[in-house]
């Protein structure tokens, strides 16, 4: 089973948030703000890795600022591609 951790969560929804859609991003950034639930950096650049390879993230050429992928120029490919089916129907029925 596919579980996400709560810190990984939080990156998430952190990230759907407009302002990164528009201006990108740094680790650095990230970690000031999400401060209560990541440790060091390390942790950060690990799970945008993840999403790296799924086509979510685009990392800059030999810099630490990552962007959010555009998907079929439309909008973000950011929908949630590495939940499992049973926690996506548990997040859904939450919501409700």
């Amino acid at each position: 089973m596919n579980l996400l951790i709560n810190f990984q969560v939080a990156l998430f929804e952190e990230l759907l948030k407009p302002k990164y859609s528009v201006s990108g991003f740094k680790t650095k950034d990230l970690k000031s703000i999400l401060k209560e639930h990541f440790r060091n950096s390390a942790q950060i650049r690990y799970i945008l890795k993840k999403l790296i390879v799924r086509k979510v993230v685009k990392k800059q050429k030999n810099l630490s600022f990552y962007e959010l992928s555009k998907k079929d120029g439309a909008g973000y490919g950011f929908q949630f591609p590495i939940l499992s089916k049973t926690l996506k129907k548990s997040l859904q029925n939450n919501v409700a």
